[in-house]
């Protein structure tokens, strides 16, 4: 198999969005308005969703089968919770 590894500034992006993703999490936690807390879980959300798409692809790559339907799981929890999420402010 050839060499898949990502290169460095990608692997670089990738980890300053998943560093702003959480920050702004902690953040949005953290403030003294209670109301808005459902906006920190749906960064978490977002977070935990595109992790496991990365993680769903690295899985592949490597032929595990387990692994990738545990990540295509969490994929599907992810994305329904944010639909829900949506759904529930939409209405």
């Amino acid at each position: 198999m050839k060499n898949t590894k990502p290169n460095k500034p990608i692997k670089i992006g990738i980890n300053v969005l998943f560093l702003s993703l959480i920050l702004g999490a902690g953040m949005i936690f953290f403030d003294d308005d209670y109301q808005n807390d459902h906006k920190g879980w749906i960064l978490l959300l977002i977070f935990w969703g595109i992790r496991s798409v990365i993680s769903l692809i690295k899985n592949v790559r490597d032929v595990n089968k387990v692994l990738v339907v545990a990540d295509l799981l969490l994929i599907t929890l992810a994305v329904g919770f944010l639909c829900w999420q949506a759904i529930g402010n939409w209405s």
